[in-house]
């Protein structure tokens, strides 16, 4: 497949992103952001027992976060600068999860949904697979290629 091609341009928007909250004179700290991130766990809405409106409500939350403190995030040094990238990364968690949660319609290990109690092998002995599209996040199932990952599974 050769060498990755790098596109400069992505690059250097990547960088001045990363780097967005040290050229602001005035915005939120990491600190408050996370605080608000928390209540998302607090509420329980992610678990243990999830449902659809738990998990849409966490979305909403997450994205709500995104849209509106994110981009308002001021760091003074690089200690903050680092806490600044962290909290984002925890918020993309907190909006991958639900999501992936929501699409998968049954209870499988530590996923379990009150309004799909029971494991179906049938229809999601599949994984669940979420990608980052610019503002968005996509998410999808894809076949489990049992000849790379031999694993028999439990007969119901």
């Amino acid at each position: 497949s050769g060498e990755p091609i790098i596109q400069e341009r992505q690059v250097q928007l990547l960088i001045e992103e990363m780097f967005a909250p040290m050229k602001r004179e005035s915005g939120l700290n990491h600190q408050k952001v996370r605080r608000h991130c928390g209540r998302i766990l607090e509420k329980g809405l992610l678990g243990p027992i999830k449902n659809e409106g738990g998990l849409k409500e966490a979305i909403i939350a997450a994205q709500e976060i995104r849209e509106e403190e994110i981009p308002k995030l001021v760091a003074r040094d690089y200690h903050e600068l680092a806490g600044s990238i962290g909290v984002g990364n925890e918020l993309l968690l907190l909006e991958l999860y639900p999501r992936c949660s929501l699409l998968r319609t049954e209870s499988r290990g530590s996923l379990w949904r009150e309004d799909y109690p029971r494991r179906d092998d049938v229809n999601w002995l599949k994984w669940v697979i979420a990608k980052q599209e610019d503002n968005s996040i996509r998410v999808w199932t894809e076949p489990i290629p049992f000849e790379e990952y031999p694993l028999t599974p439990p007969l119901t």
